[in-house]
């Protein structure tokens, strides 16, 4: 870090630990080329007129406090650059931290929504079941009414199920001299 070029009468009075009066005397004193005016108008001492003043006065204190100052401003900017690197990425981390946040929420979202539909799966086919369920008896009771209408006997519902088992094991024989010219329903096609 390059030492502070410039100094106004305040810094150096607050430096030097003496009055701003007694500074402008002293500087009035010094060589016009180390003394300019800054954007302000204020009168602003170079470097080199700051160590001829401290010269001048054969005062190796204020040296020490020039240098010490200057030290002092250098760790100072050391540590601010610090703090500025540690504030990125606290910031960084802040936004990551967010990012994440919002992901988790949008995933929180997505398992809501899937375990909504897989409920209404869920109900669906409970329904169709039932619906099925419904539709069997009905077939089994129409069934049992049509075979009551024909004058056969009466079908309880364990019959039904061994003439089913009868019908898938046996396969129909088809015999054309006993065709019956009456139209048989769709379930007696198996019965002989």
């Amino acid at each position: 870090m390059q030492p502070q070029e410039t100094f106004t009468i305040r810094e150096l009075s607050e430096l030097f630990e003496i009055s701003r009066q007694a500074l402008s005397k002293h500087i009035d004193k010094l060589d016009p080329s180390m003394i300019a005016k800054n954007d302000r108008g204020y009168k602003i001492i170079l470097r080199s007129g700051v160590l001829q003043f401290a010269r001048n006065l054969d005062n190796q204190r204020l040296l020490d406090r020039l240098h010490e100052s200057e030290h002092t401003k250098d760790e100072n900017i050391y540590i601010l650059r610090k703090i500025e690197v540690a504030d990125e990425l606290l910031l960084q981390l802040r936004e990551e931290n967010q990012f994440l946040r919002d992901q988790l929420v949008l995933k929180e979202q997505n398992t809501s929504h899937l375990q909504k539909l897989l409920d209404q799966q869920q109900q669906l086919t409970l329904q169709a079941n039932q619906q099925i369920k419904k539709l069997q008896e009905q077939l089994h009771l129409t069934f049992a009414e049509d075979s009551i209408n024909n004058g056969s006997k009466e079908v309880t519902k364990s019959e039904v199920s061994e003439e089913r088992e009868d019908t898938d094991t046996k396969k129909p024989v088809f015999n054309p001299s006993a065709a019956d010219p009456i139209k048989k329903k769709w379930w007696q096609f198996w019965k002989q």
